[in-house]
């Protein structure tokens, strides 16, 4: 008795025309940003601070 193996995704291939068009369209619409290390990093605190001080509105408000 033959026992019946889960179906896996199949994998599709992408010719390299496609990826590169796709990739140049999306930064030209401006759906991708590279930034550098530094700049990831900068944002990143930038938003740990965003979220502190909302964190910190949150407590208040629940202590008032």
């Amino acid at each position: 008795m033959k026992t019946q193996r889960p179906q896996t995704k199949k994998h599709a291939i992408i010719p390299a025309q496609v990826i590169k068009a796709a990739i140049r369209e999306a930064f030209e619409k401006e759906h991708i940003v590279v930034l550098s290390q530094k700049e990831y990093k900068t944002i990143l605190r930038e938003l740990a601070e965003i979220r502190n001080s909302i964190d910190g509105k949150k407590r208040r408000k629940r202590t008032h």
